[in-house]
């Protein structure tokens, strides 16, 4: 069992888990990486319009209680789950949706609890995590993150926030990108927003473009000395926000 395991992507693992509570318990056992390349945790607000025909008025009513999750795994299998809090009529927006899941007041648990199911054992380096949602789920996915063995390495994270400290509810729990064979075998980095450049290694790359809000003294130094130690260095460029950017190059 533990040879096929190790063959198997997360969908394979799900499927096993229903076939009897004996292969369960061996797959917990086992904790096979169900090498999972791109997860996405989407929230939406869904919308439901209405015409009053008596007063010629309408009315809309808004569920915040939506969330998009979507998976991929090695072999190129997908799945993209809608989740609400109750059954709603489908409109074009639903085109791409595999299934529909309906929570009740538990829609951000059950959220939470597959996402802890597809992950908790992800061993590989995941592509990307993308994550647009509220403080109460990126805390909560935080804590799931929490509770792994290792930090879960990926190569590209998105995060779109409503409260900046919501990032350091995801952050800590992963594998440092200037870690990753990535960052070291990478030519070019396009780096956007707040940052603390001391902490990069920009030694290796050929190419940076950075856009900020503004540059100290002890930046400008600290990319002279990198310019200067660099072998590969070929273009920085440097754009704020305000104002149009600087390049510099070297020929």
């Amino acid at each position: 069992m533990r040879k096929i395991l190790e063959e198997y992507d997360c969908f394979d693992i799900q499927l096993l888990r229903k076939v009897s509570r004996d292969i369960r318990s061996c797959i917990d056992s086992s904790k096979p990486n169900p090498r999972v390349e791109r997860c996405y945790i989407i929230q939406k607000r869904h919308r439901e319009k209405w015409d009053r025909d008596i007063d010629g008025c309408s009315s809309t009513h808004e569920y915040s209680d939506t969330f998009d999750f979507f998976i991929r795994s090695r072999n190129g299998q997908m799945k993209w789950i809608r989740y609400r809090n109750k059954e709603l009529i489908q409109n074009k927006d639903d085109w791409h949706v595999h299934k529909f899941v309906y929570c009740g007041d538990t829609v951000t648990e059950r959220v939470v609890n597959d996402f802890k199911i597809n992950i908790e054992n992800q061993k590989s380096t995941m592509d990307e995590l993308k994550l647009e949602c509220d403080g109460k789920l990126f805390e909560l996915i935080g804590n799931v993150l929490k509770s792994r063995d290792t930090r879960l390495s990926v190569k590209e994270l998105k995060m779109k926030v409503t409260d900046e400290k919501d990032i350091m509810n995801i952050l800590p729990y992963l594998d440092s990108v200037l870690k990753l064979d990535q960052w070291k075998n990478a030519l070019d980095v396009f780096v956007c927003g707040c940052i603390n450049f001391h902490e990069l290694d920009l030694l290796n790359f050929r190419r940076i473009n950075i856009t900020i809000d503004s540059l100290s003294t002890n930046d400008i130094m600290y990319f002279k000395e990198s310019i200067e130690k660099s072998v590969k260095f070929d273009k920085f460029i440097i754009s704020f926000k305000k104002n149009l950017p600087i390049t510099v190059s070297l020929i």
